[in-house]
């Protein structure tokens, strides 16, 4: 009998092979109690009937009389402890948080991703390679293993089945079992994608990249289908971080707008193909079951809201919002540059989550083709770098410890950064001279203080004063033949202007300042052509940022023509030194370039085209530079994961919910 079996192993004398839970021998029994149930079923007991009562042969069935009483005593025990352990309504199930250390030799772990079942932990880590991989670590052990094939894995997500990984890599959708085996790819996707969910239906629904829609294919493969696009007229950007509700065909995604009332979290459907908006948010939300919950369609959505796990009651069949949100976990943090909230949940009330440090920025040398060249190696509040005219080193503000004020640092190609300025004041926004010999900025008391134009020598020395005024002054360009200075000012209204500094001849012993754009709008960041006759900007005056390109007169404020040269967005502005390309960049964070054709007073200029796509913070654009041959970028890009972005487990975390 079954019982005989789960007692001697509860009584076994090696802990090996010795139940180490009660609940193991309770499954065991159940689950020895449902094949007898079965067989019983099939091959029903047949009872004969006596013709005549018999006394019974003691000599010969007194013990196995006593023997079945005595089982039959233990079943009972048993059946009753199992009752109260299975369905009494006694204490809850305790809730345990340990630690996942990242693997030894590895560095900067990606968000965690937990199998339905609750068994397995999955993330990516950059190994002693250099190379980013994906991780499996079964939560009873103490390692985790790399998965073999899944190089340049990232984003992880689970079959519903919880025997296989889907993941992003090499510009391609991939699968990999967890039993190991050559991963298969799927589609087509982005270098940066933005996640993944599979039903059990076989369908994957899935983000190609950051500044795309929602697309579907099968996970045995075959084609690939648009899902949802984002509506340009309702001024979105990108869908994201798709995953299932339990009836399989709704699911929940991230939607990315210029509006913080738009940004949030949305359902969508598979059939119609169609989405409806939840309530706004930083982050994606992920659905979770309630662990007593007769229906798997009420659960909770769970997100980051400064800094917070939020937990709030979700009816999935209705697909409403039951209650207020609680708090669940304090200071857990976002990868705000991906409005990606860094947890999951199985099926069984068992939270992952990421501890993300608050968000930074490092200073970065990149190629044409967005690849990597050189590292800043100290990261830091970094604002906009400008490159010098050798295209050898670059200068840029950088907040200093103390959090009160920023000084200017030199950068040169290798990415060793050095002070530049050591003063009390808070400077910033430098630009350098056309023959590199000098350095402009502003400067003053402190951040809440007058922001005045100052100019010291690239070599070292002593700040001399330029123009000083009531507005706030950030400079933004030098003219080739060192004439105007132009910077951006800022209004008590809060709204900028562009005006130039004559740096020629003074009046009544004072440099000559005045408006060259001075709008309803807001205009910002000009920066003259190499040969002087051509202005660019960038102005909000369509209700985004465009990149517009004028002819420039000095110092003069009025009406001109000009020319469009961004599509769908864009700022930033950067000519090469040659005059016949201009940057700039988009608040998605996508490097664009435009050729340029100047003929007399005419502009003439080609259709923009990408260059390669940057990760920034929603709403805070990647501040950059372009070097003078057009062939090299410096931009501060976000960086949120670390060595100390630990990842923690929660079991049974449906009972905080209680609290």
């Amino acid at each position: 009998m079954a019982i005989g079996g789960v007692i001697t192993a509860c009584l076994a004398k090696s802990r090996a092979a010795r139940r180490q839970r009660i609940q193991n021998a309770v499954i065991e029994l159940k689950l020895a109690n449902f094949k007898l149930a079965n067989r019983r079923a099939k091959n029903p007991v047949r009872v004969r009937k006596l013709s005549k009562w018999q006394p019974p042969q003691r000599e010969r069935r007194f013990p196995w009389a006593m023997a079945t009483m005595f089982v039959a005593m233990v079943l009972l025990t048993v059946t009753a402890f199992s009752a109260v352990v299975l369905f009494h309504k006694g204490p809850a199930a305790p809730v345990y948080t340990f630690k996942v250390a990242a693997p030894e030799n590895t560095s900067y772990p990606g968000p965690p991703s937990v199998s339905p079942d609750g068994r397995y932990l999955t993330f990516s880590a950059v190994g002693p390679d250099g190379q980013r991989t994906l991780w499996l670590r079964p939560l009873d052990s103490e390692h985790a293993t790399p998965m073999s094939g899944t190089e340049g894995g990232f984003s992880p997500f689970w079959s519903p089945d919880s025997r296989q990984i889907g993941f992003f890599a090499a510009g391609q959708l991939r699968k990999v079992a967890v039993t190991g085996g050559t991963p298969e790819t799927l589609a087509p996707a982005e270098m940066r994608a933005g996640g993944g969910t599979w039903n059990p239906d076989g369908t994957i629904v899935f983000a190609p990249g950051l500044s795309d829609g929602l697309y579907r294919v099968l996970a045995s493969g075959g084609k690939v289908d648009p899902l949802l696009k984002p509506n340009a007229a309702r001024s979105e950007h990108s869908y994201l971080w798709p995953q299932f509700l339990p009836d399989n065909n709704h699911f929940l995604f991230f939607a990315l707008t210029d509006s913080r009332e738009t940004t949030g979290v949305y359902a969508g459907s598979l059939s119609p193909a169609e989405s409806r908006f939840l309530f706004p948010s930083e982050t994606n939300a992920v659905y979770s079951t309630l662990a007593d919950s007769q229906s798997r369609k009420k659960g909770y959505l769970l997100f980051i809201q400064d800094r917070t796990l939020m937990g709030q009651q979700f009816d999935a069949s209705s697909l409403e919002l039951v209650t207020s949100p609680k708090a669940l976990r304090d200071d857990i943090g976002a990868l705000n540059s991906l409005s990606l909230a860094p947890i999951s949940v199985s099926n069984n009330a068992v939270l992952v989550y990421q501890i993300v440090g608050h968000a930074t920025r490092q200073m970065v040398w990149l190629d044409r083709e967005g690849k990597q060249i050189a590292a800043v190696m100290d990261p830091g509040e970094w604002g906009p770098p400008r490159i010098s005219p050798d295209g050898s080193r670059a200068v840029a503000a950088r907040l200093e410890p103390d959090g009160k004020k920023t000084n200017l640092w030199m950068i040169d190609e290798a990415g060793a950064a050095t002070p530049f300025t050591n003063t009390p004041a808070h400077e910033g926004s430098p630009v350098w001279s056309a023959d590199g010999t000098r350095v402009a900025f502003f400067a003053a008391s402190s951040p809440e203080g007058n922001f005045d134009l100052y100019t010291q020598a690239a070599q070292g020395g002593r700040p001399e004063l330029l123009f000083r005024s009531d507005l706030a002054k950030y400079p933004s360009d030098w003219s080739h033949d060192g004439r105007y200075l132009l910077f951006t000012t800022i209004t008590p209204g809060a709204k900028s202007d562009v005006w130039a500094l004559g740096l020629g001849e003074r009046h009544a012993g004072e440099r000559r300042a005045g408006p060259i754009l001075d709008t309803i709008h807001t205009e910002a960041y000009a920066v003259l052509s190499p040969d002087g006759q051509w202005l660019a900007y960038q102005s909000d005056e369509t209700g985004r940022n465009e990149v517009y390109v004028q002819a420039f007169d000095g110092i003069s404020n009025g009406t001109k023509r000009r020319w469009t040269l961004s599509d769908g967005g864009g700022g930033l502005p950067r000519w090469r030194a040659d005059g016949k390309e201009l940057f700039y960049v988009t608040e998605t964070g996508r490097m664009m370039a435009v050729a340029l054709h100047p003929n007399g007073r005419e502009f003439e200029f080609d259709a923009p085209h990408l260059l390669f796509r940057t990760q920034p913070i929603p709403r805070y654009w990647n501040l950059y530079d372009a070097s003078p041959d057009g062939q090299r970028f410096l931009l501060n890009l976000p960086l949120e994961l670390s060595n100390n972005s630990s990842i923690a487990v929660v079991t049974s975390w449906t009972e905080k919910l209680k609290d």
